[in-house]
């Protein structure tokens, strides 16, 4: 698998965390220290999800290899179609005052990297290592959630209400990595 792809991915799933960031930046009173455990937080789950997803699909990796072009397409048009219905539905809501509290954020960095765990199996049927994989969609969500956080004070009036254009971006770059595994696979 090209490293671009890669970073592909990491990129699409951290744009649920990335826009939670934007809203949490812009509706949260955050020090450094807040700013850093949000994106640690975010980070961590979304570098455990896919390892998790990684070693249950391992235990079928036989029974997985002969359809591994369709499984991946699959997980991955799942996966992007439910961003992009997600995105869509939200698109009403804006972010509302909210207090800053541990339970709160352990519950977002569960929620924003849940669609990960899927990946972690699309990744089984990848040419690229798991550790490698696991820590660079780690680094970029921490990064990219790093710099929502930071910004979204400022940036308040360009994404208010409009932070579901980046969740429709990373689903539709899933889905198209997806129909691109798939036809490796067939043209194989």
């Amino acid at each position: 698998m090209d490293y671009l792809f890669l970073i592909l991915i990491a990129v699409s799933l951290s744009l649920d965390a990335f826009s939670v960031s934007i809203c949490n930046g812009m509706v949260m009173e955050l020090n450094v220290k807040r700013r850093l455990f949000i994106a640690s937080t975010f980070g961590t789950m979304q570098g455990v999800m896919p390892l998790i997803g990684y070693f249950v699909g391992s235990l079928f990796v036989d029974y997985i290899r002969p359809y591994d072009g369709i499984l991946s397409f699959a997980l991955l048009l799942v996966i992007g179609l439910k961003m992009i219905i997600d995105a869509v539905k939200s698109r009403k809501e804006s972010c509302s005052i909210a207090k800053f509290s541990v339970p709160t954020i352990l519950v977002q960095g569960i929620a924003t990297s849940i669609d990960a765990l899927a990946v972690g199996v699309s990744l089984l049927t990848m040419n690229i290592l798991i550790w490698v994989s696991i820590s660079v969609i780690a680094i970029v969500t921490f990064l990219l959630t790093l710099l929502a956080l930071f910004f979204g004070g400022k940036l308040i009036g360009l994404f208010r209400g409009r932070t579901y254009v980046a969740e429709i971006i990373g689903g539709c770059v899933l889905i198209l990595i997806g129909l691109k595994l798939l036809l490796e696979s067939l043209l194989a």
